[in-house]
């Protein structure tokens, strides 16, 4: 490996590490609550248990002009519920370390793939769901569907839905799971994207708090920045190196 092909393989491999650092302190904090399903999860074995953990932390979104699902009580957890969520995979070099770090902290996290990644590799999204994190739509080919933050032109519906639904269909045909949920891509959505979202059955998904672990800072400071979430929240993090 030539020093041009090291230098970005080193700065893949500290972000993915920093991402297993979160995720375990992360479980540190939940097991401090005995009673919390987050510290403790049931083995998987339905749809249902697999999106438990982001129906309890939802507690908001970047499209205010659709709520998303509300945020449901903590109930027995002192300390209430945080979702982590993963963004833009599968990835064979980083899916597997996350899925076997989640499972070591006993956490759950939701995925949102990349349609085109699935029929990719669609063994690694259906081991996903094996270990109770569910899979959910990311669009297609990760476009931007309103231009808003890459200054392109706006998808026309007939386009976002072809984004959705194609994702939507990959991910069904790889895990045999119909997502419930959709997170637009650079979180680029507005009302008309969410009635087409809707018209899916998909409801519309977005963050409380940004880990910015794209923009290579320090483990240090990604780590700050995921522990910024309080009870309800929405962390997004990437599943990519």
């Amino acid at each position: 490996m030539g020093r041009s092909d090291f230098e970005p393989w080193l700065v893949a491999s500290r972000r993915l590490a920093s991402r297993l650092i979160v995720i375990a302190l992360v479980g540190a904090c939940q097991s401090a609550s005995p009673s919390s399903p987050a510290a403790s999860p049931p083995e998987p074995s339905s749809p249902t248990q697999a999106t438990s953990g982001i129906e309890r932390a939802l507690g908001a979104t970047t499209a205010p002009a659709r709520p998303t699902v509300p945020a449901r009580p903590p109930g027995p957890c002192r300390n209430g519920y945080v979702a982590l969520t993963f963004d833009d995979g599968p990835d064979p070099a980083s899916t597997p370390q996350l899925l076997a770090a989640l499972r070591r902290a006993r956490l759950r996290a939701t995925f949102f793939d990349v349609g085109q990644r699935v029929a990719e590799y669609p063994k690694l999204a259906r081991r996903t769901v094996a270990y109770g994190n569910p899979v959910e739509d990311h669009t297609w080919d990760h476009r931007s569907l309103t231009g808003a933050s890459t200054g392109t032109p706006a998808l026309t519906p007939r386009q976002v839905t072809a984004e959705l639904s194609r994702a939507k269909q990959a991910i069904v045909s790889a895990t045999g799971q119909r997502p419930q949920f959709v997170r637009s891509p650079y979180g680029d959505t507005n009302a008309a994207v969410q009635r087409l979202a809707g018209r899916l059955g998909l409801i519309e998904v977005g963050w409380t708090v940004d880990s910015n672990d794209y923009t290579g800072i320090s483990t240090r400071q990604l780590v700050a920045n995921v522990l910024r979430v309080r009870a309800g929240g929405v962390v997004v993090m990437h599943d990519a190196v």
